[in-house]
């Protein structure tokens, strides 16, 4: 079960909705217009800019937690279609007039909450704790499952998102994979119990989404959402006599 929270200040990670928010100020984000030391920047960095925006597009809160994916918004682009009324009842394409775009603020620092409930196959109650092995450095561990911050999981992943402008704008797909397992040596009481090590990569370097905000006969307006699609999946090997 995954979701994804904003930057927050000491806020539970299970549920991170109407927290109070922690983003920095824009103008000390060097992909950012707003960027205070505009002349520090190299000409490629200016050329890479966009206007930023703080927005509530990090948390997650459509799927809250019960879905095996999650998205993280990091360029919004707004794009204005027009096609012409035509008498004979047939309906033109639709063509591009305008577009416009902005970076969502501070992507990498949005936190992902992965819950994990494992359940016993022959009664279907869950298994009250399991050995957790995270990412060293990177995820953070609880009897409910576990957090990590977007921009590590990219590092792992081999994708920052600091230095890798086309991330940022033409988006992603980053795959979680939990792995359980029961084998361990063998113990005369029966106390090995179950174990999970978690797994991150990328499968693909492009991702977004199209919504309609509006339309009528002869002009209609799209947002088209770029950004990192995180995918989980479950896996693991139970051993038994």
């Amino acid at each position: 079960r995954l979701r994804t929270a904003a930057p927050n200040k000491d806020c539970d990670p299970r549920i991170a909705i109407g927290c109070e928010l922690d983003y920095k100020p824009l103008a000390e984000l060097r992909y950012c217009e707003q960027y205070e030391f505009w002349d520090d920047l190299s000409a490629a960095e200016k050329r890479s800019t966009r206007p930023c925006r703080d927005t509530d597009y990090l948390t997650d809160q459509g799927n809250l937690g019960v879905l095996d994916h999650a998205f993280v918004p990091t360029m919004i682009e707004t794009i204005t279609e027009h096609r012409p009324l035509n008498d004979s009842g047939s309906r033109p394409s639709w063509r591009t007039t305008n577009i416009s775009s902005w970076y969502v603020s501070q992507p990498e620092r949005a936190l992902v909450v992965a819950r994990k409930v494992v359940r016993r196959r022959d009664t279907g109650d869950p298994v009250a704790k399991f050995n957790s092995t995270p990412l060293i450095g990177v995820m953070q561990s609880f009897d409910w499952g576990d957090i990590a911050r977007l921009t590590d999981l990219l590092q792992v992943a081999e994708w920052p998102l600091e230095s890798q402008s086309w991330l940022r704008d033409m988006g992603g797909v980053l795959d979680l994979k939990f792995f359980y397992s029961n084998k361990a040596p063998w113990n005369i009481l029966g106390k090995t119990g179950l174990s999970c090590t978690t797994r991150v990569s990328h499968s693909m370097q492009e991702y977004s989404v199209t919504y309609t905000q509006s339309e009528d006969a002869t002009t209609r307006i799209l947002e088209r959402r770029h950004g990192i699609y995180l995918s989980v999946s479950v896996e693991g090997e139970m051993l038994e006599f």
